[in-house]
């Protein structure tokens, strides 16, 4: 089923690149999928970049995204949104944007490469010996053609309240994390054609907003919906990869400037 993976990275990133190539020569991969092609998608890293070369490459930020500290919108009947942790109340960071544009690039390779489905996993994933089979027999539960993702790892914010598919997948709720998912040619279509280069926010957070419609009034009319996007994921919230620690590999969007050139804090930490 799945054609090809595109890695997602950067050419300052070859502490990742050197942990993961590794791991997928050990791995199921060449066994479960015989001829499968791997590319990498090189992007931009955020201290190579500020605001005024992303416009001049034709991206921008979504002026919509960052809200007002007295707007608050609900998690659920009877809370909200904590705005200690919380992203809404921020500028977009340089490093969110140079994430999401790789995303987007590797979207539009599937297209270009006309690829019906592929693998994106982002630079610092872990690949164990049986990753690729055990992705391989997940897909396997999805019970339609016509669908557009699936989120092989994930952070679940609602998952008491998804859509059981079966003992393996569900229909989830809004998601964080991208580092490992698979695509097809209808999901990147859709993603593709949502009016992303000139709103960029973290893909995280844009992805949901097709499966899981607009969770903010303000968010409805920025982005092209589809009337569908079929989206599973793993029953659970059970990571079928894993993302390495941050301890180790960092993180490219957190640790980041925002779009200003200031730096923000992450959870009280400081951006270095």
């Amino acid at each position: 089923m799945i054609k090809k993976i595109y890695i997602l990275t950067t050419r300052v990133r070859d502490d990742r690149l050197s942990l993961l190539v590794p791991e997928l020569e050990k791995s199921d991969l060449f066994k479960i999928f015989p001829n499968i092609e791997v590319e990498l998608i090189y992007g931009y890293h955020h201290t190579q970049v500020d605001l005024g070369f992303l416009r001049e490459k034709g991206y921008d930020y979504c002026k919509e995204w960052e809200l007002e500290e007295d707007v608050v919108f609900p998690r659920g009947p009877n809370n909200f949104y904590d705005k200690v942790w919380d992203w809404w109340y921020r500028p977009v960071r340089l490093g969110e944007m140079c994430c999401a544009i790789t995303h987007l690039s590797g979207w539009k390779s599937l297209l270009s490469d006309n690829i019906d489905c592929a693998l994106f996993l982002e630079d610092d994933v872990i690949i164990r010996n049986d990753s690729f089979s055990i992705i391989n027999e997940y897909l396997k539960y999805i019970p339609t053609k016509d669908w557009s993702m699936f989120y092989c790892s994930r952070n679940g914010f609602e998952v008491e309240n998804e859509i059981i598919v079966n003992d393996f997948i569900v229909r989830p709720k809004f998601s964080y994390n991208m580092h490992a998912y698979v695509l097809t040619t209808l999901g990147a279509t859709h993603l593709c054609n949502g009016n992303f280069e000139k709103n960029l926010i973290i893909n995280d957070e844009y992805v949901p907003l097709f499966y899981n419609h607009p969770r903010r009034s303000n968010m409805k009319d920025v982005y092209n919906y589809p009337p569908l996007f079929k989206t599973y994921a793993t029953y659970n919230n059970n990571d079928l990869i894993n993302v390495r620690p941050r301890d180790l590999v960092g993180s490219d969007t957190e640790y980041s400037l925002d779009i200003f050139g200031v730096q923000g804090e992450v959870f009280g930490e400081k951006v270095v």
